[in-house]
Order: C-alpha cells, then sequence, then structure tokens
C-alpha cells in the first residue's frame, strides 16, 4: 500500500512538472524536511572519500542534505549536513500543528451548513434602513 501511495505521488508530481502546475508549498516544504530527515548521504560521503570526478557526475549526486563546503586552506575538505533531528522536529510540529487545526476546520466547515445561502442573507437583513 505504502509503494502503491509513493508510486501514485511520482507520477503525479511528474506529470505536474511536465504541465509546469505548481506544488502547493506545503507539499514541498513536508517533501524537503522528509528528504533532509530521511534522505541517502552516500553522495556527499563519496564525494569526500571519492576521487575528484567530472562536473557532469556532481551533477547527478544527491546532495540535497549538505548545508555546507569548505575546502581549507590545507586542502581539507569539511561537509556540513543539515541536523536530521531537528528536521524530524519540524516535521513532527507540523504534524502536531494539523492535528490542532484540523477539528476546527471541521467545525467550521459543519456550522457553515446552517447558515443562510447568499441571496437569502441579503434580503433577510433589508429591513428598509430600520434598526
Amino acid at each position: 500500500m505504502q509503494k502503491e501511495r509513493t508510486t501514485e505521488r511520482k507520477e503525479a508530481a511528474a506529470s505536474a512538472k511536465e504541465k509546469k502546475i505548481p506544488v502547493p508549498a506545503r507539499m514541498t516544504v513536508e517533501h524537503g524536511l522528509r528528504q533532509l530527515a530521511f534522505g541517502d548521504i552516500s553522495d556527499a560521503v563519496r564525494l569526500i572519500f571519492g576521487p575528484p570526478g567530472e562536473p557532469e557526475e556532481l551533477e547527478k549526486m544527491n546532495l540535497f542534505n549538505i548545508s555546507e563546503i569548505r575546502r581549507g586552506k590545507d586542502g581539507l575538505v569539511e561537509i556540513k549536513l543539515y541536523d536530521r533531528m531537528e528536521a524530524m522536529r519540524c516535521l513532527e510540529e507540523r504534524k502536531a500543528n494539523r492535528e490542532e487545526v484540523l477539528p476546527l476546520y471541521q467545525a467550521l466547515q459543519r456550522s457553515a451548513r446552517f447558515l443562510p445561502a447568499e441571496g437569502a442573507a441579503e434580503k433577510g437583513s433589508d429591513d428598509g434602513g430600520k434598526a
């Protein structure tokens, strides 16, 4: 079931990209946080320990989790990764916020059902200027 959802999301993202449909910011933020929290860092490790590669090879690498790269005077390369625990905390906060807001949103939806239609509300409020 999880694989089906992942495949569906990938297909939807590819389709949206082809059609140039903007992805909602909340989806891109959550995706980015998930990638920081659980993403693969093997390309970053290969960048440090592997032989120097061609620029085309660098373009193919997933370096999303890298926050900073420095080369010291002595030629040593220092790579800093984003904090996985902080990304997980942010994901958890977003989840908690959604869970807090959802009941309020549902209550507003239920109350809106009892509001009169727009035309009926305008007719009922027209009392000829009498208060």
